[in-house]
């Protein structure tokens, strides 16, 4: 169902290049668990319209507003983990991926909870995201070597 979606509407738009899919982690839209069904079928529509997938990770955990609660959107940084799972799986279907939101929620400006984030981020270089490669476990850290296709831009801390 989710690649007749797709496929559809790939073939209904035109002068679309590149699809920008928010992966719905942090908002509790998606599991970890099924996200590599909707980027299969993502990328097998848009490879068959000859246009990219971009995913984009979210890198906050949803605390409140819709659709968990009344109110306004409140979140917090996203574990480490999640967010290096988050990658790991998104660099299987895709080249290149997007990072949303770095100021508010892994950057020292975005206040305590997202500086830690980006020194946790930073310390384990969220990991080998290579396809098959270990991921990490909330708390542990390791350094590779490994090029990754994901970065901060020119944000220095």
């Amino acid at each position: 169902m989710v690649g007749k979606f797709w496929d559809g509407m790939l073939r209904s738009v035109r002068g679309l290049d590149i699809l920008y899919f928010q992966d719905g982690i942090g908002v509790h839209k998606l599991s970890l668990e099924k996200l590599p069904q909707y980027y299969g079928a993502l990328r097998i529509a848009t490879d068959r319209h000859k246009r990219q997938m971009r995913p984009v990770i979210e890198l906050f955990e949803q605390t409140g507003g819709q659709p968990i609660a009344a109110g306004a959107f409140a979140a917090v940084p996203a574990p480490v983990a999640r967010v290096a799972r988050q990658i790991e799986i998104a660099n299987r279907y895709a080249g290149m991926i997007t990072i949303f939101s770095v100021p508010e929620y892994m950057a020292p400006g975005g206040g305590a909870a997202a500086a830690e984030a980006f020194t946790a981020y930073a310390a384990s270089q969220t990991a080998d995201c290579r396809p098959g490669a270990p991921t990490l476990q909330d708390g542990q850290a390791r350094r590779t070597s490994t090029q990754q296709n994901v970065s901060f831009g020119n944000y220095r801390p």
